[in-house]
């Protein structure tokens, strides 16, 4: 079966003057003169697919608990004090509430 747009149905719009060879020509051009730009769309393809990776890694359950859990251990450590430990959990929290937005 023929899709829709086949060679059967230009043949049929030229007779019918509806097709006009002109607009292949165009096509082509067309294409040929948005070649450039395929880098660049390459370039912001590949930023959203970092973007939501890294929106991903951030805002997710398993990294936001990961994070408070490695607070905790550090405070038990002794490693950082009470105030930072309140602020860098303070920060995680807030992360948690207002992921993805």
């Amino acid at each position: 079966m023929e899709q829709p747009g086949g060679s059967a149905d230009r043949r049929a719009a030229r007779r019918l003057g509806l097709h006009d060879d002109r607009s292949d020509g165009l096509a082509v051009i067309g294409t040929l003169l948005s070649l450039p730009l395929l880098p660049v769309r390459g370039v912001v393809a590949l930023a959203r697919v970092i973007a939501e990776e890294a929106d991903r890694q951030l805002y997710s359950m398993p990294s936001l608990r990961r994070e408070l859990d490695d607070l905790h251990r550090l405070r038990a450590e002794g490693r950082i004090d009470p105030d930072e430990y309140e602020r860098a959990q303070q920060q995680v929290l807030d992360r948690a509430l207002h992921r993805g937005g």
